[in-house]
């Protein structure tokens, strides 16, 4: 049977907590799924939109990010196949607090909201893997905010960094992040960014090539 990717094991948990949760859950020849292919630069869907539903990233990838008021974009995550994008604003019933573009070609299954529900409703150890990850989305979140208001530039680019890394050996495939991606998800200048890549460089704590 297929599992979802290691990266995702806090939705799929297998083990005392009883957080089973299969590929399989998620993929069928049903109505209310569909396959959707998407362009680099495309947005699936907008901060504030009310969800129709989730996706689950079946090819490529896709950033999660805020518009600031200045229109700059503020990068919260990365998704890769085997995420779920929407799983909290489908769950609390609440528009999207974030907006999902694709990074280079993709492709999504779609599967609509009132049938997601129905598949928690008749899966009781699916619909505790739900919590659990919305949960997880919490207090991630609220980390990320003190985080940006209290540490400093090189805090937070090494715990990008760390990020990437281990989303890098779950998928088994190098994750090409640019300098600008960088710089949104630290909260920073680019200059700055690279300044401080730089200083860990020299510091012997990456190495860069």
């Amino acid at each position: 049977k297929a599992h979802l990717p290691r990266w995702m094991e806090s939705l799929a948990a297998p083990g005392a907590n009883g957080l089973h949760f299969l590929a399989e859950d998620l993929t069928g020849s049903r109505p209310a799924e569909s396959t959707r292919r998407l362009s680099k630069a495309q947005l699936l869907f907008q901060e504030g939109e009310v969800p129709p539903g989730i996706y689950r990233v079946m090819r490529g990838s896709f950033r999660l990010f805020k518009a600031g008021p200045d229109g700059q974009e503020q990068i919260l995550d990365l998704a890769l196949p085997g995420a779920l994008l929407g799983l909290r604003a489908v769950a609390a019933s609440e528009p999207y607090s974030a907006s999902a573009c694709a990074r280079e070609d993709s492709t999504v299954l779609f599967i609509e909201g009132e049938h997601f529900m129905t598949m928690i409703e008749e899966k009781p150890g699916m619909a505790r893997a739900v919590m659990a990850q919305v949960g997880r989305q919490l207090r991630e979140a609220r980390q990320e905010i003190l985080e940006r208001n209290v540490s400093s530039v090189a805090s937070r680019l090494a715990h990008w960094l760390l990020h990437i890394e281990a989303l890098y050996h779950a998928q088994g495939t190098p994750i090409r992040v640019s300098g600008q991606e960088l710089a949104s998800m630290v909260g920073a200048a680019y200059e700055t960014v690279s300044r401080q890549i730089s200083a860990f460089k020299e510091a012997g704590l990456i190495e860069r090539s």
